[in-house]
Order: C-alpha cells, then sequence, then structure tokens
C-alpha cells in the first residue's frame, strides 16, 4: 500500500472531532450515495479480506500528533521545571519535521527542552459551548418537556487546513474522487446546520513516512488484532459511534461501546506500517463495521543504559 497525505480545509466549527473512524464512515456513505449499496457491500468485503484504506485522525497541517514517552521521575526537580512539565502537557501536536531530525532522540527531558527552545505553544483553537433547544417539528415550538441543552463547538483560525493521512492501494485520483463524495454533506455532527463544512485540497503520495526509528506511533485511535502491541504506553477512551446517513431513521443509530487505544500511542515497531483492525458485530445490522486501523510512523526514542 502507498502513503498518502489528503490536505482539508475547514470553513466552519467542528462538533465531531476530525478522526480517522468517522471519515471512513463518510467515505462509506459517499460510496452508498453515489454508486450505490452493492458497491458499498463490495468495497466493505474487500476491506474484510485485507486493509484497502487506512486513515489517521485529522492534524493540524505541518503537525503530528504528541507521542507517549516513557515516564521520567525525577525526585529533585525544581518547582520551575514542574510548572515546565505541567505547561508542556497542553501541547498536543509537534512539528512534523522533529520527527525526521536525525540528531534528535525523543525522550521526555529532551522534547520539554526542544518545546522551550522552540517557543512551542498550544495549537490555537476555541472551544465553545453553545446553547440548543429540540423542536416539535410538528408545531414548530420547543418541546415543553426539554431543557436547553449545550454542544460543544470547536473554531479554529480561517481556512484552517488539516492533514489525514492514508494508507491505500488505490490511487491518488481515487482517493480524491472518495473525500469529495464522503465530505460533500458535511461532516460529524450538526453537518446539516453549517458545522464540519470541509473542502478537499489535495491529495498527494506521502514519501516521508513511516520513518525510521526504534519506536512506532499511531496516527490515529485503534483497535488491536490479535495479541496486545510489546511495550505498549498509550491512552484510552470508549467510543460511542453512531451511524449516518439513512440509518439515522432507519434502525437504532448507536453503535456498541468500543474501548480504543487513542492517537499518539506508542509501541515497539511490528514489522508493518499500521496497526489496529476492522472491528465485526458492533451493531445488531452485521453488515455494519467500525474502522480501528491506525497507519504508524517510526522514530527514535532514548533508551535506558
Amino acid at each position: 500500500m502507498k502513503w498518502y497525505k489528503i490536505t482539508l480545509r475547514l470553513k466552519s466549527a467542528l462538533v465531531t472531532p476530525l478522526m480517522g473512524d468517522t471519515l471512513f464512515g463518510h467515505i462509506c456513505w459517499g460510496i452508498r450515495y453515489r454508486q450505490g449499496e452493492q458497491a458499498l457491500a463490495d468495497f466493505l468485503n474487500a476491506c474484510r479480506q485485507k486493509p484497502r484504506l487506512i486513515l489517521s485522525d485529522g492534524f493540524p497541517e505541518g503537525f503530528l500528533p504528541r507521542p507517549s514517552l516513557k515516564v521520567q521521575i525525577n525526585l529533585n526537580m525544581t518547582l520551575e521545571e514542574y510548572e515546565a512539565i505541567k505547561k508542556n502537557k497542553k501541547i498536543r501536536y509537534l512539528p512534523k519535521e522533529w520527527f525526521f531530525e536525525t540528531k534528535f532522540i525523543f525522550s521526555e527531558k529532551s522534547l520539554s527542552d526542544k518545546i522551550k527552545d522552540e517557543r512551542l505553544e498550544p495549537f490555537p483553537e476555541a472551544n465553545i459551548g453553545r446553547m440548543h433547544n429540540s423542536i416539535n417539528r410538528l408545531s414548530g415550538t420547543v418541546l415543553d418537556d426539554q431543557k436547553p441543552f449545550s454542544v460543544n463547538e470547536t473554531w479554529y483560525e480561517a481556512d484552517q487546513r488539516f492533514d489525514v493521512y492514508a494508507l491505500s492501494d488505490m490511487s491518488a485520483e481515487k482517493l480524491e474522487t472518495l473525500f469529495w463524495q464522503g465530505l460533500e454533506n458535511g461532516y460529524g455532527a450538526d453537518a446539516s446546520t453549517g458545522k464540519g463544512w470541509l473542502e478537499v485540497v489535495s491529495v498527494d503520495e506521502e514519501t516521508r513516512l513511516p520513518g525510521r526509528g526504534n519506536r512506532a506511533m499511531a496516527l490515529g485511535a485503534f483497535v488491536p488484532y490479535g495479541e496486545k502491541p510489546t511495550d505498549l504506553r498509550a491512552d484510552i477512551f470508549t467510543k460511542f459511534g453512531k451511524l449516518g446517513g439513512s440509518y439515522v431513521h432507519e434502525t437504532n443509530p448507536f453503535k456498541k461501546p468500543l474501548i480504543m487505544y487513542a492517537a499518539g500511542a506508542t509501541m515497539q515497531p511490528n514489522g508493518r506500517d499500521y496497526c489496529g483492525s476492522l472491528v465485526n458485530g458492533i451493531h445488531k445490522l452485521p453488515h455494519i463495521v467500525h474502522h480501528a486501523y491506525a497507519p504508524l510512523v517510526f522514530f527514535d526514542e532514548e533508551v535506558e543504559k
């Protein structure tokens, strides 16, 4: 499979985080609406045989997630050093170029020093809670027994670009078509009200990733298949997936809860440039699956002597 970088331009706020599994779902609906039910069935059957499209989460252009590194305990650190660690923990993304610097070896200390030297700041974004009401579609008024509720929206600078990385056996032209079709009606929650408006800027072959090193980092959320990855360091979360498209009105739209490892998880290289699985049995409809793959990039981490 080839590596690709898909550049997206955001034209609105996001309600649903830009994640690879959700993007995969949008692509599936794009195939369904544009090419028909049989085309989608053929695509998913092919994916069950072997991975055909592995997507990362979306990262601000030119950045990658911060890797989970070995915790270094220093009982003699000063208050200033402790405050610097707390501040650095808020930085979720690192410049992509840092992963290719041959002389830079990752560790909590070296990374903290580099963040300080480069004066790297948390990526600018604003999370705003917007109040909503549920409307009775027959009367056009607010439901009597419903209280207002808050929906979190994430805003970025105007025309913010994001990078999504893909491993695929398809051509760049085919991938661009799939992304256009999948995102033409918006992305994620509240797309019908203008949220999640994304444009496909370009799809280019990626030549620098996955890189080299003694550690592998996942570029998206994943669920291991078979044995647990060796020396895994990761944050975990529970994914409460939801179906889209016409299934919102035709069936129970909620998938079963799924425990996933978050992007930025690190492990020993496994001989492949991806990890994870395509999860079956995630919904009562047997053909529903969940994309739980993630591309891997490699970097050098300091080894204890």
